[in-house]
């Protein structure tokens, strides 16, 4: 089978997160068909290692599911179609020959509700692994071009819902109730001086999601009301600062409104949907970028950390880490819009630099 058909059969079987079964048998059948990988399956995922019986490995990880389109349909509107067939493509190339490493490839669902990487940390607990590489197909830069940093390449970010409890009463007597609305106002108004301040190391952002307060009865003062934000940093550390100084914040906002009623309104909260940043281990990302500049590779350092979040952050609790871009055009369709379709014509780019990356990591 062609990487080519690989990919067609994988774009039009498209799954969500945690649902990947169909997806997970196509790539067995393409690696046992088409490769010298021994496949170690763990029913949510698996891994293929490419053994040479050497001192050093290395794993290389694509992520397979699928996100949803505007009728809530799966559809691969980020690529990881394209990734996974990357990932078998530069496979079937290394199969049979000697780099001087082990290579393991790391086959990861539910990339994109965060649930994925730590699922798969069974992987590490199996093989003594010194690094893990992770890429990710980049539109609006040159196809094929090698998108580099030394430092974060995805912001870390939570999703999080403020839940504010007051006290009901009869619209027609709002001063016998505790309408949280109120304070959730006094809340979003400081968003903007709270992202601003000069507490973070890099910048960090805070986006209005929703705010939910009482229901469509007019007879009703509400008594509960949510404020649901997501919260971005480019490093972990910043990410926690800015929550932590959110939640005191939202207190300090029901103290402002409510003056000496304040302690009849309490606060909870929930986050979700939570990213760490994904952070290039210094030394790794150093000596990697290195070899990069030195090769025959077209490349590009950024500018910033994209503003997306990447579950593949996770793996630093595991390994050493390096993750990069792939330009999958200047013109192209930008991600997780109904217009996406990963590139074919960069699945045989993408291969190739997968094989030179791991043979210079």
């Amino acid at each position: 089978m062609e990487v080519s058909e690989l990919f067609s059969t994988l774009h039009n079987n498209p799954e969500f997160s945690e649902h990947e079964t169909k997806t997970l048998e196509i790539l067995k059948t393409y690696i046992k068909e088409n490769t010298d990988l021994k496949i170690v399956d763990h029913n949510n995922f698996f891994y293929g290692i490419h053994d040479e019986n050497a001192d050093r490995t290395i794993a290389v990880r694509a992520d397979i599911d699928a996100i949803a389109n505007s009728e809530g349909k799966a559809f691969h509107g980020c690529g990881h179609d394209g990734h996974s067939s990357m990932a078998c493509e530069a496979a079937r190339l290394l199969s049979g020959k000697k780099i001087g490493k082990n290579v393991i490839f790391l086959f990861q669902p539910a990339e994109e509700n965060g649930a994925g990487a730590k699922s798969c940390f069974p992987m590490f607990d199996e093989n003594n692994i010194d690094l893990i590489l992770g890429l990710h197909n980049i539109p609006s830069y040159k196809m094929g071009t090698v998108l580099l940093t030394k430092d974060s390449f995805a912001d870390a970010s939570t999703g999080i819902c403020i839940k504010f409890t007051g006290a009901q009463s009869h619209a027609g007597c709002p001063e016998e109730g505790l309408n949280p609305g109120f304070a959730i106002s006094n809340l979003v108004c400081k968003l903007d001086e709270i992202i601003n301040r000069d507490i973070y190391e890099k910048p960090v952002l805070s986006t209005l999601i929703c705010v939910n307060v009482g229901e469509k009865n007019y007879g009703i003062n509400a008594g509960y009301g949510e404020l649901c934000l997501t919260l971005r940093a480019q490093k972990s550390s910043d990410l926690s600062i800015l929550v932590n100084t959110v939640l005191d914040e939202a207190k300090k906002s029901v103290e402002e409104v409510f003056k000496d009623k304040s302690s009849n309104v309490t606060i909870s909260y929930e986050l979700l949907d939570e990213f760490p940043s994904t952070e290039n281990t210094k030394s790794e990302a150093e000596r990697i970028c290195k070899e990069i500049e030195n090769s025959s590779l077209d490349y590009k350092y950024l500018d910033r950390p994209m503003r997306w979040s990447e579950d593949f952050g996770n793996y630093r609790e595991k390994s050493k880490s390096f993750f990069f871009g792939l330009g999958a055009g200047e013109d192209h369709p930008g991600l997780h819009t109904e217009e996406y379709c990963f590139p074919k014509e960069l699945l045989e780019i993408g291969a190739k630099t997968w094989v030179k990356i791991i043979e210079l990591a």
